[in-house]
């Protein structure tokens, strides 16, 4: 089995798990061949290297420079045996759908872990050749239809997490509350909201003294400072970047997920759980595939910051329920492992392979 993985633009931090994970898993099972398809300064061609794993890139410019290198690796690695295209992101797709309408030995996965709009004509001409659509959660797959992949087509594939990447929580003396977001710092992500909630937290004479840490990076990081001066707490914030997710949860009491949108497969949730930290999320579709409210997590209502509020407060104030979630927490984590994920994953291949050359929509 031959798989390429391509991904042409800026990746997030969650994208950039699933694939490091996925690469991982895909390479040590013995029947595949795997190779990356990144941009010349990408992440994962850095991770290609530290790996030993084969990596075709592309510098400035036009995608179509990729088309002859790609026909030299068809010819060579054996022009009739089908490969699999797994795209994650819609430059990839374009290029993908391109090759396979030329080449029928080549089955085309779409695999974003969010719905994009796919702006490009040309794109929706070829939607047809799309095999099969991995999503990072079966709330999303209605966002998927209006653009014309089939039903039959969709696949809900939660992405994994080794628990040994993280480290578990630390006892600390101190009495303050240490709320964290594991999350990027991007439109959706819920950061207004949680803001908010906190601004309303700090007038509560109930909650000791408490810090929001925030491990993520983004656009949204001038902005979410201004709005946290506005309603006065930036003194209680700190932000640490994306590379320090899993150091800083460690000395954290409490994970905070406030998604309202842009949420594939919940991985902040799960990096709560890994660490032994219990969790506060959103009650948006993708969220309630993962965790049952006031067993594993504590839910909040979407777009409400009293109600965020409401919850945290409660959270920090009874530590029995936070020993119930957080023991509940790493029980789901079983769930979500590396073995699961390579299954699924070969299945979706597999079923592919054994059909048929597609036929126009």
């Amino acid at each position: 089995m031959r798989i390429l993985l391509m991904n042409l633009t800026r990746p997030d931090r969650e994208k950039k798990q699933h694939i490091r994970e996925l690469s991982l898993l895909l390479r040590r099972h013995a029947e595949t061949e795997l190779l990356l398809l990144c941009r010349d300064d990408s992440d994962f061609k850095h991770f290609a290297l530290e790996h030993g794993l084969d990596c075709l890139t592309l510098t400035e410019g036009s995608l179509s420079r990729l088309f002859l290198p790609l026909k030299l690796l068809w010819k060579l690695r054996g022009p009739g045996e089908p490969w699999i295209l797994q795209s994650f992101d819609q430059q990839s797709l374009q290029l993908a759908l391109c090759l396979a309408s030329r080449k029928k030995n080549l089955k085309v996965v779409y695999a974003p872990l969010v719905p994009e709009a796919l702006r490009i004509k040309r794109l929706n001409e070829k939607i047809h050749l799309v095999r099969a659509v991995i999503a990072g959660a079966r709330a999303l797959f209605g966002a998927f239809l209006p653009y014309g992949f089939a039903e039959s087509s969709l696949y809900a594939v939660h992405s994994c997490l080794d628990p040994a990447l993280y480290l578990q929580r630390r006892a600390r003396a101190d009495k303050r509350v240490l709320f964290a977001c594991s999350d990027s710092l991007e439109p959706g992500k819920g950061y207004e909201q949680l803001f908010k909630a906190l601004a309303l937290l700090n007038r509560n004479q109930l909650l000791p003294a408490w810090e929001l840490r925030i491990a993520g990076g983004g656009p949204l990081f001038e902005p979410l400072l201004e709005q946290a001066r506005a309603l006065g707490i930036d003194g209680r914030l700190a932000v640490f970047g994306e590379e320090h997710g899993a150091d800083i949860l460690q000395d954290c009491d409490i994970l905070v997920s406030p998604a309202e949108a842009h949420e594939g497969s919940g991985l902040s949730v799960r990096e709560g759980w890994a660490c032994g930290l219990p969790v506060i999320c959103s009650d948006i579709p993708p969220h309630l595939e993962l965790v049952t409210d006031g067993l594993n997590a504590l839910c909040f209502q979407n777009s409400n910051p009293a109600h965020l509020a409401e919850q945290m407060l409660r959270l920090a104030l009874d530590a029995e329920l936070r020993l119930s979630l957080v023991r509940a927490g790493a029980e789901s984590l079983r769930s979500y492992n590396g073995q699961d994920m390579l299954k699924k994953h070969l299945d979706i291949f597999r079923r592919i392979l054994d059909e048929g050359p597609a036929t126009a929509a």
